[in-house]
C-alpha cells in the first residue's frame, strides 16, 4: 500500500497554521505568545506565500491623525454597497495600529523617507534586503521557537468524531507523507484565481476553501470579483514584476472614504466597449516620497502600468480581498468546525463587502485577522486533550493523495490546467456575466470534474501538487459560477448583464455554500442584519451612486428604484 511505501514525518503540536504569508505569520506569534506549541507550514516557503511579497499597502485607524470610527463605517457600507461584516471591520478599527507598529518594531515596514533608499543606490521602488519580509518574516518565527516545515503541499483535514486533529501532505523534495497531529487549526491558505502563465502570484490556489469545504464548514464571497486588467504584451506581467528584484515598501494608508477613490470593475466597461488609452489609467501625480505623507495625503501607489494595449487577462475569478473564503459562524475567525479557524484572504470575514473599498485593507485585514485567530484557537486549545490521528485514516488520506503518482494512464495536469484557465480566464465570464454564458461554462466544468480531473496522472511531486490544485481550483470554478448564478442582480463588482441593477428587497445577504448530504453543492442566503444595511429608505440614486451598463433603463422597465 502507498502509506507503507512512503516514509511519515510526524509532527505534533498545539496549534497548526497553515500558510506562510501575513496572515499566517500573525497567527503562529500570537498562538506562541499565548503559550502553546505552534507548527507553521507552508506550500513554499515562509515570508513569500502568496500575495504578501507583492503587497505595498497597509490599512491604518489611527485618531491622534482624525480618522473617525463612524466616517470609516459609513465609507465602508456605501462602497461595500451593504454587505459588510461590521463585526470583522470593526476589529479593523480596533486592531489595525497596533499591528502596524509591531511591524515597524520588527523592521518589516520602514518609516523614513524614500530618499533612504537612494544612499544605497537601491531603485526607490525597491526594498533594502535588511529590510526584506520574505527574510525577517521567517527570522521573527525561528527566533520565537515556532518550528516551520516549508515545501509541503498539504491535501487534506484530518477529523475524528468531534473536531479537526490536524493535516496531512506530502514533501514535495523527499516525498515523505507530512502527518501533522494538532489541537487547533488555522487555515491561511490564501485565495486564488485564474491566472495567465507566468503570473507571479502563481501558489494561490483555493486550498483553503477546498479543504474546509470537503471538511464540513461553509464557503463565501464566491460571487464577488477582483480584477487585474493587462497588456497585450507579456499580458500575465501585470505591472511589469518581472523587473522588480526586491518586494515593494510598504506605505501606510487610510481606510475607506466616502469621497475617495476605491476599486470598482468601472474599468471592465471601458474596456468591454473600447480598450481606452493608456494615460486613463494613469495616476494624476506621483505619490509622495515620504511614508507618512503617503498616509496623510490618502495617495495611491500605483506601480508601473502593463505594456501594450490595455486588455483583460492577467487575472480573472480573483475574489475581494476578505470577502472569500470559509464563513465564520462567529467574530473569533471560527469556520463552525470544532478546531478549525481561518484568517487573513482564506476567511469570508466580508471586510469589504461587494468591493474593495480603499488601498491597504488587504495586507491589514490579514494581520489583524490572523492575530485573532491565533488567539481564538490558543484559547480552543489550551481546552482540548490530545487527540490520536487512527492509522486507518493516514492509510486511506495517503492513498488519496498518491493515487495519481499510481496511475498508469490519466491526462497531464499542465494540460488540464490550461483547459480550466482558458475556460474561466475570459473576462466575459465572470466580470460580465450573464446567465447563457455561466450556465454553458458551469456545463463545461462539470464536464472537466467528471472525465478529466479524475484522471489525471503525476509522474512526480511537482506535477502531483498541480493535480491537487487543479482539483481544488475546478472546485472553486464550480462554486464561482452557481453563485454568480444564484445572485440575480448587480452588486459591486458583481455585474451581471441580464440583471443590471441592485435588488435590496432578494440580496441583501450573502451566499453560503457547504457539501450536502448527497455530497452535492448547496447554497443557500445568509441575510445581512438589518441594523448593517443602511439606510434602506434613501433614494437608490442616492445610495447607490456608480452606475451599471443599461442600470436605469432596467429599472424604468422593471419599475423598481
Amino acid at each position: 500500500m502507498i502509506s507503507k511505501e512512503k516514509q511519515t514525518n510526524r509532527f505534533e503540536c498545539d496549534v497548526l497554521v497553515i500558510g506562510g504569508g501575513m496572515a499566517g505569520f500573525y497567527a503562529a506569534i500570537r498562538a506562541n505568545q499565548k503559550g502553546l506549541k505552534v507548527t507553521i507550514t507552508d506550500k513554499g516557503t515562509v515570508g513569500r506565500s502568496g500575495f504578501t511579497p507583492w503587497a505595498n499597502t497597509f490599512s491604518i485607524f489611527d485618531e491622534s491623525l482624525g480618522d473617525d470610527p463612524q466616517e470609516w463605517i459609513k465609507a465602508v457600507q456605501s462602497k461595500g454597497e451593504y454587505l459588510v461584516n461590521l463585526a470583522y471591520f470593526n476589529m479593523q478599527i480596533e486592531d489595525s495600529l497596533a499591528r502596524y507598529k509591531e511591524l515597524l518594531n520588527w523592521g518589516i515596514v520602514d518609516s523614513r523617507p524614500e530618499e533612504w533608499d537612494k544612499t544605497s543606490s537601491i531603485s526607490s521602488r525597491k526594498y533594502l534586503l535588511g529590510h526584506d519580509r520574505r527574510i525577517l518574516m521567517p527570522k521573527i518565527l525561528k527566533e520565537a521557537d515556532i518550528t516551520m516545515v516549508q515545501r509541503v503541499m498539504i491535501t487534506e483535514l484530518l477529523k475524528d468524531d468531534k473536531q479537526i486533529i490536524g493535516a496531512i501532505g506530502f514533501h514535495m523534495e523527499s516525498s515523505e507523507i507530512m502527518l501533522f497531529s494538532a489541537k487547533a487549526v488555522i487555515l491561511c491558505t490564501g485565495a486564488g484565481g485564474y491566472k495567465a502563465p507566468g503570473y507571479p502570484i502563481h501558489c494561490s490556489t483555493f486550498d483553503g476553501d477546498a479543504m474546509a469545504y470537503n471538511a464540513g464548514a461553509s464557503i463565501a464571497g464566491k460571487d464577488f470579483m477582483d480584477f487585474h486588467f493587462t497588456g497585450d504584451i507579456n499580458p500575465w506581467d501585470v505591472f511589469q514584476m518581472e523587473e522588480e528584484i526586491f518586494v515593494n515598501r510598504i506605505y501606510p494608508t487610510k481606510g475607506p472614504e466616502l469621497e475617495g477613490p476605491s476599486v470598482s470593475i468601472d474599468p471592465i466597461f471601458k474596456i468591454h466597449k473600447n480598450a481606452p488609452p493608456l494615460n486613463e489609467f494613469l495616476p494624476k501625480e506621483p505619490p509622495p516620497k515620504n511614508p507618512e505623507d503617503y498616509r496623510n495625503k490618502g495617495k495611491s501607489l500605483m506601480p508601473k502600468l502593463p505594456k501594450g494595449n490595455i486588455v483583460m487577462g492577467a487575472a480573472t475569478g480573483l475574489g475581494v480581498h476578505k470577502s472569500e473564503g470559509i464563513w465564520p459562524v462567529n467574530n473569533e475567525c471560527y469556520s463552525g468546525i470544532p478546531g478549525l479557524y481561518a484568517a487573513g484572504d482564506a476567511l469570508a470575514s466580508m471586510i469589504c463587502g461587494a468591493a474593495y473599498p480603499s488601498t491597504g485593507m488587504g495586507l491589514s485585514g490579514s494581520a489583524v485577522q490572523g492575530y485573532r485567530a491565533g488567539e481564538a484557537a490558543a484559547v480552543f486549545a489550551s481546552q482540548c486533550n490530545n487527540s490520536t490521528v487512527s492509522s486507518d485514516s493516514v492509510t486511506s488520506a495517503s492513498e488519496r493523495m498518491f493515487a495519481p503518482l499510481k496511475s498508469s494512464r490519466g491526462f497531464n495536469p499542465r494540460w488540464v490546467n490550461q483547459v480550466l484557465l482558458n475556460t474561466m480566464a475570459p473576462y466575459y465570464i465572470l466580470l460580465v456575466m450573464e446567465k447563457k454564458r455561466l450556465e454553458s461554462t458551469l456545463n463545461q466544468i462539470e464536464f472537466l470534474q467528471q472525465n478529466l480531473v479524475t484522471r489525471m496522472k503525476a509522474k512526480d511531486n511537482h506535477e502531483l501538487r498541480l493535480v491537487h490544485e487543479v482539483c481544488n481550483m475546478t472546485l472553486n470554478a464550480e462554486m464561482k459560477l452557481r453563485a454568480c448564478l444564484m445572485r440575480t442582480e448587480s452588486r459591486g463588482n458583481h455585474y451581471r448583464q441580464d440583471f443590471p441593477a441592485r435588488n435590496d428587497k432578494e440580496w441583501l445577504a450573502w451566499i453560503l455554500i457547504s457539501k450536502g448530504k448527497d455530497s452535492k453543492m448547496s447554497l443557500k442566503k445568509e441575510p445581512v442584519p438589518q441594523k448593517w444595511q443602511g439606510n434602506i429608505n434613501e433614494p437608490y440614486e442616492k445610495r447607490y451612486t456608480l452606475r451599471f451598463p443599461g442600470e436605469l433603463e432596467y429599472l424604468e422597465n422593471v419599475g423598481g428604484k
